[in-house]
């Protein structure tokens, strides 16, 4: 408890919460007790946004590197990507019960606090779910964990507080009735997006019976459940999650943003333009007491200096883009075909590419981003053709290598290793971009994942032309070609998600509830080389690997984190997931 007012009395010392000054003026800031937090309305207030900061939105995180949209110019080498994640070494790591403690308190403390009926009603059931919202994050790393409910007796002997895993369905169910019951209680208003409304509860509600749908009709029941969902109630969870996401979809709370013409300016802005009415939730950010650095850490080096270029997504994500016909044809690359910019390469994709992904030729802020690595000063290809590969030599007047391929000048860090960066969520109004100073919101949840929850259950539940209709807003949108109840499939649906929600921290774990990771990730993932030839002043894209090494998730291991060996030391009563 006392870890808790501390944080909280820190918040309010650097401005983060808004108090009135008579607060501070109380006692010693270092004497405020816990019976002063709940008969003070400000402090109350405050412990329930000290909740908010710790919520687990991971936000602006790396977990691209993990799926298939993308490697990482610092090393893509971690446990996770190699398939050495084990009791000892666990990787994406999500087991708080301090959160879980501290939510339990307010909860317990809010019959006797001064607060307003109707400010009760709604910060308790906003506390309702910020549990939940936690209690899920572990559940689909975990499967079952200890579910406690109530404040423990720190001072009980330790025998009381050994405690056991539930079950994994009995997570579920538990989190989608907090859910369910603290939607009634939640405003229904749209605005704030940083706050959790009803649509929140409801929207949540949607992804948890999503995911307990999945593991039910994919996944394998172990451990006498602590892992594994019964498959026969995979049915009733995805109606679940059908009727929740279309409750939002219908309540007209919501809409496609639908601003701009261009489908790529358009798909770009969903990002950057606030509070816009496809946004049901989101981190906020100022740029100022509360920032973020993907702007300075993914901006190709020579647009901001060392320590950029981070997110490199891989060849397998370019060629995953549908061409605007809905035709799935490969990109024309190699020694023999040569392009003024690899946007011609690209002509025909999504346009949702062109606004996602950076490349050979991409215009940023007044400059060019150069990729290439090496110059080809031959008139006739052939295949032992020498390249100038200086870092800072130039041939006729033209760097010999461009300013942010992999061979730029050498104080710059972080160069791409697939010949791309990423775009999304990116201001080019940040000149030079900093570190901590990006103000753009994190989007946690949007209205085109809940039509994209909608065509997938759809498609589960055997309903085609509910879910072709569904996915067809999505691709409207976009600009690209309909589907109808003739031509779609679960893999479209699915293959939609992707591209839709590409970078948005969807990817890996989707990959995990389909039970398909083993399948499409054990393998080196692939980028371009791209190549200057000084005559005809024009570039060609081999293709190469990103990675120097061929990945690895193993099916019989790695759809679970372990519990691992320290929390077991701390709790013995705990039981290891399977094969760990």
């Amino acid at each position: 408890m006392k870890t808790s007012i501390a944080i909280i009395l820190s918040f309010i010392i650097f401005g983060m919460i808004s108090c009135s000054e008579n607060v501070l003026d109380k006692q010693p800031l270092d004497k405020i007790s816990d019976a002063d937090v709940w008969n003070d309305v400000s402090l109350t207030k405050s412990y329930v946004t000290n909740l908010y900061t710790r919520f687990p939105f991971n936000a602006f995180s790396d977990w691209y590197r993990y799926g298939d949209e993308a490697t990482y110019a610092d090393g893509p080498k971690t446990n996770i990507t190699q398939g050495t994640v084990s009791r000892s070494s666990e990787g994406l790591a999500y087991w708080d019960y301090g959160i879980i403690r501290d939510c339990n308190i307010f909860l317990e403390k809010m019959d006797k606090s001064p607060l307003t009926v109707a400010d009760k009603k709604q910060y308790t059931a906003e506390v309702r779910v910020i549990r939940a919202v936690t209690y899920f994050e572990m559940a689909k790393r975990y499967g079952g964990v200890p579910l406690v409910k109530t404040v423990l007796d720190a001072f009980a002997p330790i025998s009381d507080n050994m405690l056991l895993r539930n079950k994994e369905v009995e997570m579920y169910d538990y989190i989608i009735k907090e859910l369910t019951e603290s939607a009634l209680d939640l405003s229904d208003a749209a605005n704030p997006r940083g706050r959790i409304n009803k649509w929140v509860a409801t929207a949540y509600k949607s992804r948890v019976c999503l995911w307990a749908a999945s593991i039910a009709k994919y996944g394998i029941e172990n451990s006498n459940g602590l892992t594994g969902v019964p498959p026969n109630l995979a049915n009733g969870y995805f109606n679940q999650a059908y009727d929740a996401a279309e409750s939002i979809i219908s309540s007209g709370k919501y809409s496609i943003f639908n601003n701009y013409a261009d489908k790529t300016v358009n798909y770009q802005n969903i990002f950057l333009e606030e509070n816009n009415g496809e946004v049901i939730f989101s981190k906020i950010y100022d740029g100022m007491n509360v920032g973020q650095s993907w702007d300075k850490s993914n901006s190709p080096p020579s647009f901001v200096g060392p320590g950029a270029g981070k997110c490199n997504p891989v060849w397998e994500m370019l060629e995953s883009y549908e061409n605007t016909d809905g035709s799935a044809t490969s990109m024309v690359i190699g020694a023999g075909n040569m392009y003024n910019s690899f946007s011609e390469v690209v002509k025909l994709k999504d346009p949702r590419l062109n606004a996602t992904i950076m490349y050979q030729g991409s215009l940023w802020q007044g400059d060019t981003v150069m990729t290439y690595s090496g110059t080809d000063t031959l008139t006739v290809f052939k295949a032992t053709n020498p390249l100038l590969t200086s870092k800072t030599g130039t041939w006729k007047g033209k760097r010999q290598t461009g300013k942010d391929s992999e061979l730029a000048n050498t104080s710059m860090d972080n160069l791409t290793k697939s010949g791309f960066y990423i775009n999304k969520y990116r201001k080019e109004a940040f000149k030079p971009a900093e570190a901590g100073k990006s103000d753009a919101d994190w989007i946690e949840i949007r209205l085109a994942e809940m039509y994209l929850i909608k065509a997938e259950t759809a498609m589960e539940l055997n309903k085609p032309d509910i879910a072709a209709q569904s996915i067809n807003v999505i691709r409207n949108r976009a600009g690209i070609t309909l589907l109808n109840s003739s031509t779609i499939t679960l893999d479209k649906v699915r293959h939609e998600r992707y591209i839709e929600l590409a970078f948005e921290n969807h990817r890996y774990w989707d990959l995990r509830r389909w039970r398909i990771a083993h399948k499409l990730l054990n393998h080196k993932f692939g980028g371009v080389k791209c190549i200057y030839r000084s005559v005809p002043k024009k570039y060609y894209f081999t293709k190469v690997d990103a990675e120097d090494f061929t990945r690895v998730f193993n099916e019989n291991l790695h759809y679970y984190n372990p519990i691992t060996l320290s929390r077991i030391s701390n709790m013995p009563s705990l039981v290891e997931n399977p094969n760990y």
